[in-house]
């Protein structure tokens, strides 16, 4: 039985993969710690699994991912998100430098997103920091966080980047099953956040 194709489209270019192969401060700033939260920490190196190939389908279903651009892309996309974004939002997204949005759909409608940023070290390189993967819960387990995450291999090694790199709950079991098929390493780690609260500055008063 052959296995089931994903098709990805990324700047115009469509691919198709094997379903398995992808499978306290100063006045001016107050820095307030919040928690502390173990996590797990998953790396993987980017491979291109772009096969030739007709379109394919995930149990008759058709799955497509492509690059957002631009603003309507976005909030086209709005039912994916935790929270609605605004069209103020969209467009700092798509227009910051790095910062890449990946839409799967499923016969035209959006079933699962993936945000993505490009981060340079000088010792390490370009590096690609998967920053959210959510699927709708009508679509999972039909393939499409594996189109999402091939995608994503496939721009990263464009990119030119030396591994991906994301983080998730240990009790996450279903994204810790998917990133564990996809090759990821995982390691135990311990994220820190804070809030930064800025304070009333005085502005600058010209010399007497």
């Amino acid at each position: 039985m052959p296995s089931p194709q994903l098709q990805f489209t990324i700047d115009s270019r469509t691919s198709t993969v094997d379903a398995s192969a992808a499978a306290t401060g100063s006045d001016e700033t107050q820095l307030r710690h919040e928690e502390s939260t173990v996590a797990m920490w998953l790396a993987w190196r980017p491979v291109t699994f772009a096969r030739a190939g007709e379109h394919g389908t995930i149990d008759g279903v058709s799955v497509l991912v492509r690059a957002v651009t631009n603003v309507d892309g976005v909030l086209a996309a709005t039912a994916l998100f935790d929270m609605p974004p605004t069209a103020a939002g969209a467009a700092a997204f798509v227009d910051a430098p790095g910062h890449h949005l990946l839409v799967a759909e499923v016969d035209g409608v959006p079933a699962g997103f993936g945000t993505a940023i490009e981060m340079r070290h000088p010792d390490k390189g370009l590096e690609v920091f998967l920053y959210e993967l959510g699927v709708d819960e009508r679509y999972r387990r039909q393939g499409v966080a594996s189109a999402l995450l091939a995608a994503l291999d496939d721009l990263a090694v464009r990119l030119g980047a030396t591994g991906c790199w994301t983080a998730t709950e240990p009790h996450n079991t279903a994204a810790l099953a998917t990133y564990a098929q996809h090759g990821a390493t995982r390691e135990d780690v311990t994220l820190l956040a804070w809030d930064l609260v800025v304070g009333r500055v005085e502005p600058d008063r010209p010399s007497s």
